[in-house]
């Protein structure tokens, strides 16, 4: 890789070949992704990259037959949609058509992340976003449709960096998109992917830090080491944080939203159960399943 951060090889191939052609899992990797983790499936052929991945958001292929079938789940997401900001919705629905994908759930409550942060945080359009386990790319996509001179920074497990790269690269083809793995890398003022198992290698600055149900899947040191990356900023930085109050990981260990390593001069902005994020849609009666336990949001400013 050169000073600059762009890969002498694929930036795909790269994290393909350190991720997936080895049989075991980095120390960073819950035993949540352990279980998940090793569902993923990444082949190459002539055709290009095929991915498959279960876990991490609703991802389906933009298809007549998917369209049929998931006519109740599109009236649930324009009902879900109606106070969201027009603009919004249509980037959204960009997001969807440029990846390829229906335009799900998944990418809903997106929408409605970002229009809940611009009405909560003023100066978006320049600020530096750090996405901690987007999955998809679909949140740093959509918020570089909204907010186009923003610079995004992802932060995944390698094993799933790589889905990010992947659909972020179909969404945005024609700008820079930076694998980066140490201090010696500049930063793109675009794309940049930081591999979880690399992260205390690279100083990362941002304005805003956004985590959503991915916390509550990692071991409570990872988070605490999160915490201390928002923490360490020099600026004034803000944090959105939507995770499960309490959820047991495959080892039996509790993730606990409370403890997460909140301090009590953290300015709170908003912290509530989130809407929009109790409940989900399905394609048969009754339409709507509840999550398996309550989801809460909170934005913090930290001086």
């Amino acid at each position: 890789m050169d000073k600059s951060g762009n890969n002498n090889q694929d930036s795909i191939s790269i994290l393909f070949n350190d991720y997936y052609n080895r049989s075991d899992f980095s120390r960073q990797t819950s035993s949540h992704w352990r279980k998940y983790g090793s569902l993923q499936k990444i082949k190459k052929s002539n055709d290009g990259w095929k991915l498959e991945g279960l876990g991490f958001g609703d991802y389906q292929q933009n298809n007549i037959l998917n369209s049929i079938k998931n006519i109740p789940t599109r009236i649930y997401i324009s009902k879900l949609l109606k106070d969201c900001d027009k603009n919004i919705i249509n980037k959204t629905k960009v997001v969807a058509n440029q990846s390829c994908r229906t335009l799900s759930y998944d990418l809903a409550r997106q929408a409605l992340i970002v229009n809940k942060l611009s009405k909560s945080i003023s100066k978006l359009d320049t600020k530096t976003f750090c996405i901690i386990g987007d999955g998809h790319g679909a949140l740093g996509c959509l918020i570089k449709k909204v907010f186009p001179k923003s610079k995004i920074i992802f932060i995944n497990l390698g094993r799933t960096l790589i889905f990010d790269l992947y659909y972020s690269k179909k969404v945005f083809p024609e700008i820079e998109h930076f694998l980066i793995r140490s201090n010696e890398n500049i930063f793109s003022k675009h794309f940049n992917y930081i591999e979880a198992e690399k992260c205390n290698n690279v100083e990362i600055n941002a304005d805003v830090f956004i985590n959503v149900c991915s916390m509550q899947e990692m071991n409570s040191e990872d988070i605490r080491s999160y915490f201390k990356l928002i923490r360490k900023q020099n600026s004034e930085t803000y944090f959105y944080c939507c995770n499960r109050i309490s959820k047991e990981l495959p080892d039996n260990s509790l993730i606990n939203f409370s403890e997460y390593g909140w301090l009590d001069k953290d300015i709170i902005i908003f912290d509530e159960l989130c809407p929009w994020h109790q409940e989900f849609p399905i394609n048969r009666p009754p339409f709507t399943r509840k999550f398996d336990g309550p989801i809460q949001h909170r934005l913090i400013k930290l001086i």
